[in-house]
């Protein structure tokens, strides 16, 4: 399964997600959070067409393993993605980027 497939699920009902590099030794390893990299309230409806476009390639990377960690907070680890790709999704969707790249790539106050 695709992580956009899995995300698309979550429409309407958010989940919090620790998204992992199934990878750990993957260049710039050393700098990932060993909890995974948070996405608070995460669904498909969340990012606009240019997000879509901007974070293709770790939505289009295959899920290798899924755990739940209560009601609403779930670990997905994904493969065949650069770690970089997959630390610039969970950054960027956390705020960590401009205010125009933010709105331009994700739904702000959007439906959820």
């Amino acid at each position: 399964m695709k992580l956009r497939e899995l995300l698309k699920t979550f429409n309407g009902h958010p989940q919090n997600v620790d998204l992992y590099h199934d990878d750990y030794d993957a260049e710039g390893a050393d700098d990932y959070d060993a909890e995974g990299a948070t996405i608070a309230e995460c669904c498909l409806n969340n990012f606009t067409e240019d997000g879509l476009s901007q974070f293709s390639e770790v939505l289009n990377a295959n899920i290798v393993h899924i755990s739940a960690n209560g009601q609403d907070w779930i670990s997905i680890f994904v493969t065949g993605v650069p770690l970089s790709a997959v630390l610039a999704l969970s950054n960027s969707h956390a705020g960590n980027c401009s205010e125009e790249c933010y709105t331009k790539w994700f739904n702000v106050g959007g439906d959820k």
